[in-house]
């Protein structure tokens, strides 16, 4: 089962970073940049259905919902930060859609990273632009693009779909004839590749988009609803609650303050 993370897909500069040992993410994506960072030891990582490892001083740059998952064991240490494109919006722009190996940096970058950027916390937002381009450079120097295997071809084709069809009332069979498939065999394979009903899928990116509405350009909410393909304010408050733990009004007045925080769930 693949889960999705859509606090992990949200726009307006989102960004956040851990330092993990001894941790399983297992099978997931989202919308953001994922740099991992291996501190010490080794880790196992699986990247559009294939495993390798990584040893201490590697990087790897994820793309933007490509389905990833990590094993680290007590015995190593990785950075781990997600963030959104606009800190990188120029190498996303080009290189979004492409998945690149695992790097190595030069020694005079890493040890500036170490020092600036591979902590728990947030940098200074310039540079920490600065620095993910130079991470961005070096991968591009470094790391090669990735055959992406059919499995993981078809979880993007379908989220490229539904990511550009979320203001129209899209079904599940619409997308099996879209993509070629007969009705009841692509609902098994839907079901098996993200393990939720195909609504609540749905939902969880309408809600993504209405993250970015909120905030981007003061729109009325009955306004946002629609273009989000809700069918009604009723059903968007419940659904946005539902995905975020907020209403649109609470997550839109959140934001807007200085620190650019959630409140905390209660």
């Amino acid at each position: 089962m693949i889960k999705h993370q859509p606090d992990n897909s949200r726009k307006n500069y989102h960004y956040n970073a851990y330092i993990y040992t001894g941790v399983t993410w297992h099978s997931h994506f989202h919308g953001n940049y994922e740099l991992i960072y291996v501190m010490e030891g080794n880790i196992s990582v699986t990247l559009n259905g294939e495993s390798f490892g990584m040893e201490a001083g590697e990087l790897l740059l994820i793309s933007p919902y490509v389905v990833h998952g990590f094993v680290i064991s007590a015995g190593s240490r990785a950075w781990v930060g997600v963030f959104s494109d606009e800190y990188v919006s120029a190498f996303a722009a080009a290189h979004a859609q492409t998945q690149f190996s695992h790097f190595r940096c030069d020694e005079k970058l890493i040890t500036q990273l170490r020092n600036q950027l591979f902590f728990e916390g947030q940098p200074d937002q310039f540079l920490c632009m600065a620095l993910l381009y130079s991470v961005c450079d070096a991968c591009l120097k470094n790391a090669s693009p990735l055959q992406i295997r059919s499995d993981a071809t078809l979880i993007r084709r379908i989220i490229d779909y539904i990511s550009e069809n979320l203001d129209n009332d899209i079904t599940l069979d619409d997308l099996a004839k879209h993509l070629g498939y007969e009705y009841h065999y692509f609902s098994a394979v839907f079901h098996q590749c993200f393990g939720i009903h195909f609504k609540k899928f749905l939902n969880i990116f309408r809600v993504e988009k209405a993250y970015s509405l909120l905030l981007k350009d003061g729109r009325d909410i009955t306004e946002i609803y629609r273009a989000c393909g809700f069918s009604g304010l009723r059903n968007f408050n419940r659904v946005f609650k539902a995905v975020s733990g907020f209403t649109p009004t609470e997550y839109r007045r959140s934001r807007r303050t200085p620190s650019h925080h959630l409140p905390a769930k209660t």
